[in-house]
């Protein structure tokens, strides 16, 4: 009997850590729960996605295409490519930080031309799991809402440009719709449209991020 107690017990133990690490459809196997999975610090390493821009009934669709150094625009099969990274660091403690640095032309008052540079813009706030939603065809913890408390613009000639947002009824967030949430890989889904009037904007593909 007292086996089999033990048995019984260690039966339920496994059963609560499955439910406990609950995992998407695209997961591997893992025994941390997605908060683990999810904490750490992530970067950029690829990018495969497109935007359509429907305006008084024209359309210009742009496809975005990183490599993990280089992100290529390409509309009308014209292309532009220039040095892209973006770094998110996810807490344990509901906090996020995300550093993005995108190479950009400007104008350089000290020798009167054009040029490139680095402008690096960063986020801060705090993130969360977002419950399911039947309506939007989403489970439990496929979301994640990032909720923007602080934003900072350094552009390459020194102008920096930041503000602070607070209260509970913030508006600026940026959702992730978890495609694969594994313990050194996030990837995530851009399902997006947006419609007025005749118009409208779509973006659709994804972003992989790989943990340091």
């Amino acid at each position: 009997m007292k086996k089999l107690l033990v048995l019984s017990f260690i039966t339920i133990l496994i059963a609560s850590t499955f439910v406990g690490c609950k995992k998407g459809e695209n997961d591997p196997f893992s025994l941390l729960s997605r908060k683990a999975r999810i904490t750490g610090v992530w970067n950029l390493t690829s990018a495969d996605y497109e935007e359509k821009d429907v305006n008084d009934g024209n359309v210009d669709i742009t496809s975005f295409s990183y490599d993990g150094e280089n992100m290529t625009e390409t509309t009308d099969g014209n292309g532009e490519t220039y040095k892209y990274s973006e770094e998110l660091t996810i807490e344990k403690d509901g906090t996020f930080k995300s550093v993005t640095e995108k190479e950009v032309e400007y104008w350089d008052n000290t020798n009167l031309q054009w040029t490139k540079g680095i402008r690096t813009e960063t986020t801060e706030g705090v993130w969360y799991f977002l419950d399911g939603n039947d309506n939007l065809g989403v489970e439990k913890k496929e979301r994640v809402e990032f909720l923007v408390e602080k934003y900072r613009q350094i552009d390459p000639d020194g102008d920096t440009f930041e503000y602070e947002m607070s209260g509970r009824s913030n508006s600026w967030v940026n959702i992730f719709l978890l495609d694969r949430l594994a313990n050194d890989e996030i990837v995530t889904l851009f399902d997006f449209t947006q419609t007025w009037g005749g118009d409208s904007f779509t973006r659709s593909g994804t972003m992989t991020y790989s943990k340091e």
